[in-house]
């Protein structure tokens, strides 16, 4: 299971490492034709996937939170509801955003409106995707080992 949850992580930083350099690069070639929106078109699809493993990952980590015994807002579950509820923000803006995307005619002719909410939604799902597979990575990795055994 720790190694599906590796792999899962894994694909969640790549996906976030994507569309960071897609976002700061893209403007370099976007005058190359469609290029620029034909990488965005297949980058979509892995964006889709990961907001979908981010919520469900986070709703399962506000979950474990609520379950703790006391009534006070403590740090954890704090950042649980915050995860839980941006992931949440953030789902609903991109396949709002994507389904007006693919339903464009040309694909990618949207309104200047929508194109600000990608350049809001695309660092913040950066963020947010990049530190769920950052944190899934952090609570899969094997704790003990010859890394951590002592030896140097």
């Amino acid at each position: 299971m720790d190694v599906l949850r590796m792999l899962v992580a894994l694909v969640l930083i790549f996906c976030s490492i994507a569309v960071a350099l897609q976002f700061v690069l893209g403007p370099l070639y976007s005058d190359i034709g469609q290029a620029e929106l034909a990488v965005w078109y297949y980058l979509d699809m892995l964006m889709a996937v990961s907001i979908v493993v981010t919520v469900a990952v986070q709703l399962q980590r506000k979950r474990a939170s609520d379950r703790t015994r006391g009534e006070g807002l403590n740090r954890e579950r704090f950042e649980a509801n915050v995860m839980f509820y941006a992931s949440l923000l953030v789902a609903l803006w991109f396949f709002r955003n994507w389904f007006d995307f693919l339903a464009s005619s040309p694909i990618g002719d949207q309104s200047t409106a929508t194109i600000v909410i990608w350049y809001i939604l695309d660092p913040l799902l950066v963020i947010l995707v990049g530190l769920t597979g950052i944190r899934l990575w952090r609570n899969s990795a094997p704790t003990t080992g010859y890394m951590n055994s002592g030896r140097t």
